[in-house]
């Protein structure tokens, strides 16, 4: 029973940004952000900001086509115009 419980807490840590590994991000992280179209805090921004530093790192050739670039820089600009 604690076991479960440990899974299941690093499991909602990871996926609100509580926890996030250097340039080593999991797209059920990135998901629900992506979904609603806004970042609403300091640790999503993070979250969204080490994806977008590991689709680039992992190939950087196609990074610039990706379908979801636009909208996560869109994301970006937009939390760190509100928030300066």
């Amino acid at each position: 029973m604690l076991v479960a419980f440990i899974i299941v807490l690093l499991f909602l840590s990871f996926k609100f940004g509580y926890i996030v590994l250097d340039r080593k991000v999991f797209r059920f992280q990135v998901s629900h952000i992506l979904k609603r179209g806004r970042i609403n805090n300091i640790r999503e921004y993070r979250v969204i900001h080490n994806y977008i530093e590991m689709l680039f790192e992992n190939d950087p050739d196609s990074f610039e086509v990706n379908p979801s670039l636009p909208l996560l820089n869109k994301m970006m600009n937009d939390f760190g115009g509100t928030n300066t």
